[in-house]
């Protein structure tokens, strides 16, 4: 017997055991096969939904929220565990105050803050954040360090803000005109080729292929819709994986994805040497950023030991990005340097961005435009030249 949350799914199978019983007494092998199949299905969509209201699940906005706090009152002047005592005295949410709880329970058993962080998922202190943490608390600078981490966090949600604000307006054409096709084939197109059929028009080849089409979507559309959520249910991390490998392999990915990652990437190395990581390290943690290019960080590690400049070392990258690291390094002015770099390419990728929805949006309009030229015109023609041989004297 399942127990813990594995049980609801259990039980959510187990109800439809009686119309499987019938349907294998009635021999109809194929309803039973895909009763079985659904019942399962719906317990692991049912599963991920109940981990994802689990209470140790904390979202980026939740955990946001709470070390926006943290860093304010410790601009105060107050330190960590009289920052964190304060803060759990408030009104919050119940995740931010578990957390609160057990961070305050570990900080007084002689644990350091950047050991809590290290229980929070990936998703939330990745590992130059932990050690950007970490070397902030050792060296007596934690204020500062949580600083630069929020830094980051608030970009990062302000990037995905950006991105699904872009594409709002034109996710939501491209919705209109399905919907405007949905009608086309399930209402218009059926009348228009019953009338014509009975005063035996002679169809053309465009709109042969345009019936043809409002069947297929009449007939499948909801078996292929219902199968497609069912299967981005079920396949998700499957997908999300899959997706991940092939967007570097796109033409234009390298367009919108070198600027970002760059300015990412010159942010985190700036961030962590000015909190006192040491350079290797501080690369070291900087490159798992950088996706859109592979780079061999091991021999970029080992060329940086054996006395090459850090210029040479990264001359893969963009030539502006390399002439700018070696004149930082003849001037001595590396952390500054690379956040003035991180600024610049990340205000290269809103323009981009922009440029791309800027042009974007014309585009799905004229599409749609078209495609109700090309249906008025492939309906309507029949029609007009049928008129035409009518007599109404």
């Amino acid at each position: 017997m399942p127990n813990g949350k594995d049980r609801c799914g259990f039980f959510l199978s187990r109800s439809r055991l009686k119309g499987v019983r019938t349907l294998l007494a009635a021999d109809l092998w194929p309803l039973c096969l895909f009763s079985i199949n659904f019942s399962s299905l719906f317990a692991k969509c049912f599963k991920f939904n109940f981990l994802r209201s689990d209470k140790n699940f904390m979202s980026l906005r939740i955990w946001l929220t709470l070390l926006e706090r943290i860093v304010l009152v410790m601009q105060s002047g107050r330190t960590l565990m009289q920052s964190l005592t304060a803060i759990s005295a408030m009104p919050m949410q119940e995740l931010q105050g578990d957390f609160l709880k057990g961070a305050i329970t570990q900080l007084k058993s002689g644990r350091f803050f950047y050991e809590v962080m290290q229980q929070l998922p990936p998703t939330l202190a990745e590992a130059q954040h932990i050690k950007l943490v970490q070397c902030a608390e050792m060296g007596g600078y934690l204020q500062q360090g949580l600083q630069c981490w929020l830094d980051q966090l608030q970009l990062k949600v302000q990037v995905r803000k950006q991105v699904a604000s872009s594409f709002m307006y034109p996710s939501l054409v491209m919705l209109l005109a399905t919907g405007v096709l949905l009608i086309l084939c399930f209402y218009v197109l059926p009348e228009f080729k019953t009338f014509l059929a009975s005063q035996r028009v002679e169809f053309s080849w465009i709109l042969k292929m345009i019936f043809s089409f409002g069947e297929c979507i009449t007939l499948f559309f909801p078996f292929v819709l219902l199968g497609g959520i069912l299967f981005c249910t079920t396949f998700k991390r499957s997908l999300n994986r899959w997706i991940t490998q092939m967007l570097p392999k796109l033409p234009k990915y390298s367009y919108f994805a070198e600027p970002l990652q760059l300015g990412l990437f010159a942010m985190n190395f700036s961030a962590l040497l000015k909190n006192g990581v040491y350079l290797l390290e501080s690369l070291r943690l900087s490159l798992a950023c950088l996706t859109y290019k592979p780079l061999d960080l091991e021999n970029i590690i080992q060329d940086l030991k054996n006395g090459t400049s850090l210029s040479t070392a990264l001359d893969r990258l963009p030539n502006f990005f390399v002439e700018t690291l070696q004149s930082a390094e003849l001037g001595g002015c590396l952390a500054s340097v690379l956040s003035s770099l991180s600024q610049h390419y990340l205000q290269l990728y809103n323009r981009r961005l922009t440029q791309f929805i800027k042009w974007l949006e014309p585009i799905c309009l004229i599409m749609i435009a078209l495609l109700i030229v090309v249906l008025i015109l492939s309906l309507f023609m029949p029609m007009m030249h049928l008129f035409q041989n009518f007599n109404f004297e």
